[in-house]
């Protein structure tokens, strides 16, 4: 059996992040083959997952952001461990967290921010959507469900996710497998992070509305649907309103940016 790794790395400017990575992935213990993919300058990171896939000759399908840091030496085999003693899952993807040498402000960040950690679980759990930040499925299954879509710049985890759930396919999330993952360093981060990530929002809205599906707040663990346009708006107002009484700073920085990001995009032609 050959595991193919497939790593989206968009541009130059992250070439030490791959690096690491691929340093990281030298250390792995596994008792079988590997290939490893950097699909570079690729945008977005569906398409470059796409290519990689493509290419790769391998049984099973392990796709790594690269700015990810593995935990250690077990994290690929864990992930892989599943998939080959239950045929009922699909998808495997691995806990999130910030790196441990994270600035106070990256921590306050972690804290303030849903979602931007996945946490770290003692047994197999199941999840309503999948992320590849650091996951793996079997390559068969993959073909089965279809490419990534390589319309949208944003979204296309949860996108996949539902297409491989309406199938009755499981996804969970693996216990001993964890990564870690950067966060904003400072405000102009921030602000870029969340400008972006709206606005790719409101270009899935724009021409792809059928395919923006909705990750809920709580967690990727919980279902992931789709969310009328009217429903997110209530929620982003609780949201941002929550933040503005409990003086959540950095909260209300990122939700101001993703509006601003969102109607930038719906308002310019």
């Amino acid at each position: 059996m050959l595991i193919s790794i497939i790593i989206p790395s968009r541009d130059e400017k992250r070439k030490e992040n791959l690096n690491q990575l691929l340093d990281d992935i030298s250390k792995q213990k596994l008792g079988f083959p590997i290939e490893v993919l950097p699909i570079c300058q690729v945008s977005p990171s569906g398409k470059a997952r796409n290519i990689g896939v493509e290419k790769s000759k391998g049984d099973i399908l392990v796709f790594i952001d690269d700015d990810i840091h593995l935990a250690d030496e077990q994290v690929i085999s864990n992930l892989v461990k599943p998939l080959l003693e239950n045929a009922s899952i699909a998808v495997t993807f691995s806990s999130l967290l910030i790196p441990i040498d994270s600035s106070k402000f990256q921590r306050r960040y972690a804290r303030d921010i849903p979602r931007c950690e996945i946490p770290v679980v003692d047994k197999l759990t199941p999840a309503g959507a999948m992320s590849t930040h650091c996951c793996a499925m079997r390559k068969d299954l993959f073909m089965k469900i279809g490419k990534f879509n390589e319309q949208l710049k944003r979204g296309e985890d949860p996108e996949f996710s539902y297409r491989l759930k309406a199938k009755g396919l499981n996804i969970a999330l693996v216990p001993r497998a964890i990564s870690y993952h950067p966060v904003p360093k400072n405000i102009k981060e921030v602000i870029k992070l969340h400008f972006r990530n709206g606005r790719a929002s409101a270009f899935a809205d724009r021409y792809y509305p059928q395919l923006n599906i909705d990750v809920n707040p709580q967690g990727i663990i919980y279902p992931a649907k789709i969310q009328s346009k009217l429903y997110r708006l209530k929620r982003f107002v609780i949201v941002l309103a929550k933040a503005i009484l409990g003086f959540k700073f950095l909260l209300i920085i990122s939700k101001l940016s993703y509006i601003l990001g969102y109607f930038r995009c719906r308002l310019v032609k």
